[in-house]
């Protein structure tokens, strides 16, 4: 008995000098779990102790996302947007009021202010956000497939990994957006600003992005463009390595200053200005 009452004290005292020096809090904690005959209590407060590391990590990225958002002048929203529209959606004092993640299926957001709002795996499944300020805001795994999301202000906001396929992106305002890994099959993007927009990875097969802007944009690592409409696009100085444009519409499309290193499919018939070491003989 006495045995097994200095192994409790001992353990219970590992776990109050995780916050001090020498070697760290996850380490102390392994130690803890390897101890025999450990109280069930002991055991019970390192399994908790693990899953609030685990959460504050994840709590700590978003934290430094909207802590980068709020440095950044995300300024008003460009005139050649379009107008926002004011009237607020009647769901949006109850989707405010849920816990992350936030779940508004086809509602109404239309011309709502979310700037700087996480929503991170929100489920926002054909919800209408036209219009909508979604300046810097956090959409991280967020499913906004078959969502409308027209002449909304996307400025500097994440999308990584988002669903948004099949979304209406018309004249959406996406400068600096980061849309890594972002499934944007079949998403119309006609007349988007995608000005320095972070692309890589992400699929945009069958994507309209006719007359969009895609300048200084990165669309390289592998992004699929395949059967894409870029008709008339501005492609001037993005980054296209290694992009797949297989039967991708190109023509009218300025590719100034474009990189094309190891694109594939490509046909570059009636795109303008192709730097000429893309060009076939």
């Amino acid at each position: 008995m006495l045995r097994y009452i200095c192994l409790s004290l001992f353990a219970l005292l590992l776990l109050t000098a995780c916050g001090g020096s020498g070697g760290s809090d996850l380490d102390k904690l392994t130690v803890v779990e390897q101890t025999p005959n450990i109280d069930a209590t002991v055991a019970t407060a390192v399994a908790a102790t693990r899953t609030a590391n685990k959460e504050s990590s994840a709590d700590d990225k978003i934290q430094q996302k909207l802590e980068d958002v709020a440095k950044l002048d995300t300024g008003p929203i460009n005139s050649e947007v379009g107008p926002i529209t004011t009237e607020v959606g009647n769901d949006l004092a109850e989707f405010l009021h849920q816990t992350i993640p936030k779940s508004c299926q086809q509602c109404n957001l239309a011309g709502a202010d979310l700037a700087g709002a996480d929503l991170s795996m929100a489920n926002l499944m054909g919800a209408d956000l036209a219009g909508a300020d979604l300046r810097g805001a956090i959409l991280d795994d967020a499913n906004l497939s078959g969502a409308n999301l027209s002449n909304a202000n996307l400025r500097f906001a994440y999308l990584e990994y988002a669903n948004l396929n099949g979304a209406i992106l018309t004249e959406a305002y996406l400068y600096n957006a980061k849309l890594t890994g972002a499934d944007l099959e079949n998403a119309n993007l006609t007349r988007a600003n995608l000005t320095g927009a972070n692309l890589t990875r992400a699929r945009l097969a069958g994507a309209n992005l006719s007359n969009a802007d895609l300048t200084g944009a990165d669309l390289t690592t592998g992004v699929n463009l395949t059967e894409a409409n870029l008709t008339g696009a501005n492609l001037t100085g993005a980054d296209l390595e290694n992009a797949n444009l297989t039967r991708a519409n190109l023509t009218g499309a300025n590719l100034t200053n474009a990189t094309l290193d190891g694109v594939t499919g490509a046909d570059f018939t009636g795109a303008l200005n192709v730097p000429e070491k893309y060009l076939k003989d």
